[in-house]
């Protein structure tokens, strides 16, 4: 390979190259649903999580799943909770944006109804894109 490229130093600046074409291209998903309140739900769930680890705080939210996939106790079938998906851009104190593509919240049923948030997952810390991309 680095005969290829000719040197350690051409494939750190082909490295560096694709990475910032990455962050260019960098765009949202799809929204699946508009939801203001998830939205909102999916933002502050962000913020209370992630927001000191990733040093950033949710600028929007875009839903990302059709509807809610239903949890159930694999014995009883009794539901337990539910789940959704949504992908989350965070600013980071620097002024760079990050890209969550799949970040999850899940809701617990008690009682007759799904209350608050059990928990929430994000994979990874997003990928780095131009915030004027942020539509």
């Amino acid at each position: 390979i680095l005969e290829g490229l000719g040197s350690v130093n051409n494939l750190t600046a082909l490295a560096a190259k694709n990475y910032e074409q990455k962050v260019k291209e960098t765009r949202l998903p799809p929204a699946k649903a508009t939801d203001a309140s998830l939205e909102k739900l999916l933002m502050d769930a962000y913020n209370k999580m992630y927001s000191g680890s990733f040093d950033g705080k949710a600028l929007l939210a875009v839903i990302t799943s059709d509807d809610w996939t239903i949890q159930r106790n694999d014995i009883s079938g009794i539901v337990t909770g539910r789940l959704r998906r949504g992908a989350i851009v965070y600013k980071t104190s620097a002024g760079k944006c990050f890209l969550i593509k799949e970040f999850f919240i899940q809701q617990e049923y008690v009682g007759n109804s799904f209350t608050g948030t059990k928990s929430v997952y994000a994979v990874g810390k997003g990928q780095e894109m131009l915030c004027e991309n942020v539509k």
